[in-house]
């Protein structure tokens, strides 16, 4: 009846007067201020009219919202298609008190159910020439939390879970920093926090993305630009276990992921990426880059810093060009796509990491090449070059370290037999000699902690910038005092109905060391070129986007850097559209107005945190205490999934007991959203952590973490209230056995994980366990087998994986090893999967590394025979280190 009764009303409305107006129905869920102000008007008459347009929102129960009107403009005969940027300079005349914050800092209604409505009135007389109204929902909720695998997770290969095993005693585990480290199982559980406030009994669905991370790569650029790993959009639990069906993690690869939910097929929330890492990473050594900066600034480490670089000895030992080169040549291909995956049957990339010395100074460049490009997403290809500032970095610690052993033997003094005071006397005489003899050039290149060129990834703080890609150039220098940064220029590249070119500057400029105390200004801007692309006339989220932002930060250090306060305030334009017609806002101070021009579309709003730390590392102690608020309309371009209208508290401790053998960290994050009311209710989230490492020489080590997750809302309302309750769950040993000429190395996980809720219709169990074992001789065989055990049980289904994998290495004459083995996966009632591969590697040429894999795939669908397949796959790489 409501609708009936609104459909009429619309209609009456739309045709009484002179003209008709036609409002345009903004997306589901929202309703921007800019939106008001986006119509078709016909003038039926022959007259041409001077108007202008004034809009009103109520919602239902509070209602004016919001009242506003723009400037005159023409009307002629006929039918004219109004955007907001056609309009003139917009007032807000009037806005709800309680909701005025919602308005100004995020530029859109609160939740509530509205009548939006548009008078067309002759500018002469006063009139009213014509009205429309429609009704909308909006419904403002929280971004999806993701929680497992959290980001920077690092999983190992149950193939490697040995690595960590002493092989010099062949007792115990040698300690690690990462020791809860979990081995990947076959089926990895993804699980992560709906978004809140949302009814029961309402469609929510979940689209879960994987992507592969290539290079230097960040995750978020990885999202952007490459094909899908994996994806499933039809996902209705906050919980997803990998398929068997699908294409295994590969090792020594990160993958970014990220979940989208949806209300009715509507895109309601987007979570932040995060990136885990299976398997260990190629570390490309940097003894060849510090090996060419000894050639050219001093041969002989054990006599005086050579500078005098005119002399004829050094002339004929110096080389002003030196070259080394790294590189990953990888190739796939197959007779079918991966099931959920998006990528290419055949594919492959080209990573190349040359270094160059020039005059003795090490720069490091990166090309990365695609099969895999493609014109409807972000580049992948890109090509860079920076100065190496690890390697100087290392050398000049290098010299120090000399220096002081130099100071010591001289003094006939042990370093053991210092004082605190006399070692830190020892690094300030050493540091100072070495720097007083350093070449001019090379201190002053020293002074650089960033120099690249090309595709960079610049980070300053996650308020301003990090993880975004920018191609142009990326600059910090730190000489003393002084600091500077800036960054420049491309963002984004144009693609149609996708992207708007998009440019990015950046800088800052402060005072004090990086690491020291300090105090810093950063600058943010960020534009969309509006004529870079076609948008289709359907395409209404797309719009160009313009950032201003504005931040401090300092820092400052005390009981010699033992303790450290740190500060950070950050203010935030973002204008949806910069195509807009201007605002006219008496909440918006006049500078503001005056320098930046805030349109129609325009939020703007605030973050800040402040963070203590106390970190003793001579009592192995570390504490750390924080609080941070982001607005919930505050926004950077430069790290753009930002989780907003936040107020959160956080602290941790980590201590090491009995020779770091023993490590425990706790840690309490409590945070609330709906700062301002622009939701129906607030949600309080409360997040424990307790890990507890135990690594005793000759037993087993040990991993403990319970890592619950809880979220409760203020509702009274049955159908609103929410109670949510996630917890996580754990468990990693191991332990490595000597017998005679046999070594045996057993690792053991066990991850449990459950969700329940109020709302009956959601929840889910899941329980995982792996064991794996490594058996290893004398001679170069190796054989493993790994045994992974999954119950999980949701509302309406439910999954038992038993899934199994065995292999057998054996290396020959150490350049030619061979891996053979066998995994297969069954799912009760649904489905299983088979894999038989074999692997060979050799280094038939110095310092080249050929590897080839086979695998033959063959998986059952028992509930749909039509998803049955028959695949097989060969990858190669080709790795250089000259």
């Amino acid at each position: 009846m409501f609708i009936v009764i609104a459909l009429i009303s619309q209609n009456i409305y739309s045709q009484s007067g002179k003209v008709v107006i036609r409002l345009k129905k903004p997306p589901p869920n929202v309703f921007f201020t800019e939106d008001m102000f986006k119509l078709t008007i016909i003038n039926p008459t022959q007259e041409t009219y001077r108007v202008y347009l004034h809009g009103r929102s109520t919602e239902a129960i509070i209602g004016l919202i919001i009242d506003a009107s723009c400037n005159t403009f023409e009307l002629p005969p006929g039918t004219k298609i109004v955007q907001t940027g056609d309009v003139g300079k917009v007032t807000i005349n009037e806005k709800n008190e309680k909701y005025k914050d919602v308005i100004t800092r995020m530029g859109q209604l609160p939740t509530g159910n509205y009548d939006i409505c548009v008078d067309v009135i002759n500018a002469s007389t006063g009139e009213v020439l014509g009205t429309d109204c429609i009704t909308q929902e909006v419904l403002l909720v929280s971004q999806v939390m993701l929680v497992y695998p959290g980001d920077k997770q690092k999983f190992r290969s149950f193939q490697k879970a040995d690595a960590q095993v002493d092989r010099r005693t062949n007792t115990g585990i040698i300690p690690q920093e990462d020791d809860n480290q979990s081995i990947l199982p076959m089926n990895l559980i993804f699980s992560w926090m709906p978004p809140v406030p949302i009814a029961k009994g309402q469609s929510v669905t979940y689209k879960l993305k994987i992507v592969d991370i290539y290079g230097m790569q960040s995750g978020y650029d990885a999202m952007q630009s490459n094909p899908l790993f994996f994806s499933n959009g039809s996902i209705k639990s906050t919980s997803f276990q990998f398929p068997i069906a699908a294409r295994q993690f590969k090792e020594g690869m990160s993958y970014a992921w990220q979940v989208e939910a949806y209300l009715n097929g509507n895109l309601l929330s987007t979570s932040e990426v995060y990136d885990f890492t299976f398997g260990e990473m190629k570390q490309i050594s940097k003894t060849r880059e510090l090996g060419m900066m000894k050639k050219y600034w001093g041969a002989n480490l054990d006599g005086n810093f050579d500078v005098n670089m005119g002399s004829s000895y050094l002339s004929a030992k110096k080389k002003t060009f030196m070259f080394s080169f790294n590189s990953e040549l990888f190739g796939e291909s197959a007779n079918r796509s991966g099931t959920g995956s998006d990528k290419e049957p055949r594919y492959g990339y080209l990573d190349l990491t040359p270094s160059v010395s020039l005059y003795g100074l090490p720069f490091t460049s990166s090309f990365l090449f695609s099969s895999e490009n493609s014109a409807s997403r972000q580049n992948i290809n890109s090509i860079g070059l920076n100065l190496d500032v690890s390697t100087i970095k290392d050398f000049i610690t290098e010299r120090i370290n000399k220096e002081k052993d130099k100071i010591l033997e001289e003094g006939k003094k042990e370093l053991s037999n210092l004082t605190d005071k006399q070692k830190d006397k020892l690094e300030s005489d050493a540091k100072s000699k070495v720097m007083g003899k350093m070449n001019p050039v090379l201190k002053l290149i020293s002074s650089f902690k960033t120099l690249g060129i090309g595709t960079t990834y610049p980070s300053y703080t996650p308020f301003t910038m990090q993880g975004v890609p920018v191609s142009g150039i990326n600059v910090e220098f730190n000489p003393g005092w002084f600091y500077i940064a800036a960054t420049a220029q491309k963002n984004q590249k144009p693609i149609d109905n996708v992207s708007y070119r998009r440019d990015l500057y950046s800088g800052r400029i402060g005072y004090g060391q990086s690491d020291k105390s300090h105090i810093y200004l950063t600058g943010l801007y960020a534009n969309d070129k509006a004529g870079s692309i076609i948008v289709d006339s359907t395409n209404q989220l797309l719009t160009p986007n313009s950032n201003y932002l504005f931040g401090i930060q300092g820092k400052l250090n005390f009981l010699k850097d033992k303790l450290s306060f740190e500060a950070e305030a950050v203010g935030s334009m973002l204008t949806r559209d910069n195509r807009d017609a201007d605002l006219e806002n008496r909440s918006i101070p006049s500078f503001i107005k005056n320098m930046f021009h805030p349109k129609i579309s325009s939020q703007i709003d605030y973050s800040y945190s402040i963070r203590s730390i106390f970190d003793n590392q001579k009592t192995n102690t570390k504490v750390t205490a924080s609080l941070r608020m982001v607005g919930p309309g505050f926004v950077t371009l430069g790290n753009p999934t930002l989780r907003g209208d936040k107020l959160e508290i956080e602290t941790k401790i980590s201590q090491k007991f009995i020779n770091k053998q023993v490590s425990v960290t706790a840690s309490f994050k409590w945070f609330r959203d709906n700062l301002i009311n622009s939701k129906s209710y607030t949600t309080n989230t409360t997040i424990p952590n307790l890990t507890v490492n135990l690594n005793f020489k000759g037993y087993p080590y040990v991993m403990l973490a319970y890592m619950p997750n809880f979220m409760t809302n203020n509702a009274s309302d049955p159908i609103y209230k929410f109670d949510y309750k996630n917890h996580l769950v754990l468990v990693n040993t191991g332990h490595n056995l000597r017998f005679g000429k046999m070594n045996l190395s057993s690792n053991l996980s066990y991850m449990f994980n459950q969700a329940t809720s109020l709302d009956t219709a959601s929840g889910y169990t899941s329980n995982s366990l792996t064991l794996s074992e490594g058996l290893s001789f004398n001679i170069p065989l190796s054989l493993s087998a790994s045994v992974n055990l999954i119950h999980s049980d949701y509302v309406n289904d439910y999954s038992r994986i038993l899934s199994f994998d065995a292999f057998a290495s054996y290396t020959l004459e150490e350049v030619w090893t061979n891996m053979i083995g066998f995994s297969t996966g069954v799912e009760k009632d649904k489905n299983r999967k088979r894999m038989f591969y074999l692997t060979t590697s050799f280094n038939i040429i110095k310092n080249v590394t050929f590897e080839i894999r086979t695998e033959k795939n063959l998986y059952t669908d028992w509930a749909a025979s039509s998803n049955n397949f028959d695949e097989f796959l060969i990858r190669g790489t080709v790795t250089t280190n000259w």
